[in-house]
């Protein structure tokens, strides 16, 4: 059986993976020494042989939710999830580095905690992939990828050479056009896949790679979440069971196609307070947490039961002390509330976090219908909108022309048309975009 030589970690220890394609499975064996050089190398041929045994082994029929809607979007979406798999597992096989950036809400980390068992599911049936695969993951605080992220990312990499580029795998970033430098920037170092489901924005240059995936392109909206993507972009290679964590995606993001259960449920509070406050859910220290973290506790019933617990009772302490708090007006036949959320935020905790507690207050003072929350805390103004009445308001709309006429005030604003956000150069400016904002969002509803 030959061996090859397919990527080398230099210093301060080198790390080498030979791979070998051999009875059509791919197996990769690594070996440390201290301040060995060696070439970097696989044949063309082993290469190709690497590919095929790859392009056999991904599902070509569509993953079925069961959901009709979803289901559509996915069946056309599939050549180009299938496309961008075989780039993945490529570069699992050969021993590449890769970076997956996950957005820090219960979506993006869902999405990754989709990829981490898929590959783990892949790992322990000893199927045609007995690889390790290097994956650098960092939860993103943010939906942006800027250029100080790609260089960080790039520094990762540097004292690895291999056969085949770095990747970079995006989950759930935004749309904007902040991010363009930091996409010019990783194409220096990384090949790129991208799963989102946010809205597409004029200007933003993500959309042009080779491996970018949306819904929004395919028909769909961001009913269809990045985390159920990452979801159906695992069942092209692996059977991992990932019903319980495309419910929580779903839930997250208050998806139209959400049908909680009380697992799915459990899940995405869980993941609500790691991805809002680590040291809580895993302990001081650790500022990022993994797909490794969230394993580790969703396997642990006593403290995933403990934490979600927590979870319910803030939850429900925040609701309890904001509803007194609450100020209203009226649009039409709506009702737009306000509320500062620094009075009424709980210091012991990060938990809950302003955007995804304001998702949660509406929901509890609107039964769903004719309501728009406004929240203020710190330079951020989050806006979140019934789905009843987002269609008609469109809310990025409004935020984009805010952002337009006020660029001295407005450093950015994006995200969904029931669930955005504006950020400000200074929390002293939120007075007047606040009046202007309103005075939109009345003009769109009456």
């Amino acid at each position: 059986m030959s061996r090859y030589l397919c990527s080398v970690k230099r210093y301060p220890l080198s790390r080498y993976s030979f791979v070998s394609s051999a009875g059509g499975r791919i197996i990769e064996r690594g070996e440390a020494g201290i301040g060995i050089e060696a070439n970097v190398s696989v044949p063309e041929v082993e290469v190709k042989r690497i590919t095929r045994i790859i392009s056999s082994n991904i599902e070509r029929k569509p993953y079925i939710k069961g959901i009709d809607v979803l289901d559509s979007v996915t069946r056309d979406l599939w050549g180009h999830v299938c496309s961008a798999a075989e780039l993945f597992l490529k570069k699992a096989a050969l021993g590449s580095p890769i970076v997956v950036r996950f957005h820090n809400d219960i979506d993006g980390a869902s999405g990754a905690y989709a990829l981490f068992d898929a590959l783990k599911n892949l790992a322990t049936k000893g199927g045609w992939l007995d690889a390790e695969v290097s994956i650098k993951w960092i939860m993103n605080k943010g939906v942006y990828y800027r250029r100080e992220d790609a260089l960080a990312d790039a520094m990762l990499v540097r004292d690895t050479e291999s056969v085949s580029k770095p990747l970079l795998f995006i989950i759930d970033f935004g749309t904007a056009t902040a991010s363009n430098p930091g996409i010019e920037e990783a194409l220096k170092t990384f090949e790129i896949i991208w799963l989102d489901h946010h809205p597409l924005q004029e200007g933003f240059n993500g959309k042009y790679l080779e491996n970018y995936i949306n819904p929004w392109s395919f028909g769909g909206d961001s009913n269809y979440t990045a985390g159920f993507l990452s979801c159906a972009f695992s069942h092209s290679f692996s059977d991992a069971d990932t019903r319980v964590i495309e419910e929580a995606s779903l839930m997250g993001d208050y998806s139209d196609y959400s049908n909680p259960t009380a697992e799915s449920e459990r899940m995405a509070a869980i993941l609500d307070i790691i991805t809002s406050d680590p040291k809580i859910a895993i302990g001081r220290g650790v500022e990022a947490p993994t797909p490794e973290h969230i394993n580790s506790i969703l396997s642990d019933h006593e403290k995933s039961s403990a934490l979600y617990f927590y979870a319910a009772s803030k939850m429900s302490e925040m609701v309890d002390r904001a509803m007194p708090r609450l100020k209203r007006v009226s649009a039409g036949s709506a009702k737009i509330y306000t509320l500062d959320f620094e009075p009424i935020k709980i210091e012991e905790t990060r938990y809950p976090l302003p955007g995804r507690f304001g998702s949660r207050l509406l929901s509890e003072i609107s039964q769903g219908k004719g309501s728009v929350l406004i929240l203020y805390s710190g330079p951020y103004i989050s806006v979140r909108v019934t789905k009843d009445i987002s269609a008609r308001l469109k809310l990025l709309q409004i935020i984009s022309s805010i952002k337009e006429s006020e660029p001295d005030v407005v450093e950015d604003g994006g995200g969904h048309e029931a669930a955005a956000s504006i950020k400000l150069r200074d929390k002293n400016f939120r007075k007047d975009v606040s009046a202007l904002l309103i005075k939109h969002i009345k003009e769109g509803l009456e």
